[in-house]
């Protein structure tokens, strides 16, 4: 950022959740233009599904007027598979009751803690107890 604010480039990419504090500063001091990623973000989710997802920055997001097409990309929690059953039933639990306190406030992006966000994990295997709890939850 301190090459943006001097000048020196003139774009940067990052990857966190919407909104990111620091991003979030920056913008107040320095006005950002987004830029609308909706020619690329189909293709690529097209190409790489589970990898890339079409998402959307939504207005008054540092400091833009409008909601603005982008890519975002999934985050997985990973356990070593000899985590304790009980353990990874725990987690699922956690995940799949208390998702709402578990995403941060003032979080305004899309937050997919959904049931069948969280067992789309792409070409990773979800723990075997993982997978079995969220049977018994979801059939």
């Amino acid at each position: 950022m301190r090459e943006l604010r001097a000048g020196r480039i003139d774009a940067m990419f990052w990857s966190g959740g919407v909104s990111t504090p620091k991003i979030e500063e920056f913008s107040a001091e320095v006005p950002l233009r987004l830029l609308d990623l909706s020619d690329v973000a189909g293709l690529l989710e097209a190409e790489y599904p589970l990898v890339y997802l079409e998402s959307t920055i939504p207005a008054k997001v540092y400091g833009s007027a409008v909601p603005t097409p982008t890519l975002g990309i999934p985050n997985l929690l990973l356990a070593s598979s000899k985590l304790a059953d009980d353990v990874v039933k725990l987690i699922v639990d956690a995940l799949v009751f208390d998702a709402r306190g578990l995403v941060p406030k003032g979080s305004v992006g899309a937050q997919f803690l959904t049931p069948v966000s969280l067992i789309d994990t792409g070409t990773v295997p979800l723990h075997p107890a993982a997978r079995d709890r969220y049977r018994e939850l979801y059939g």
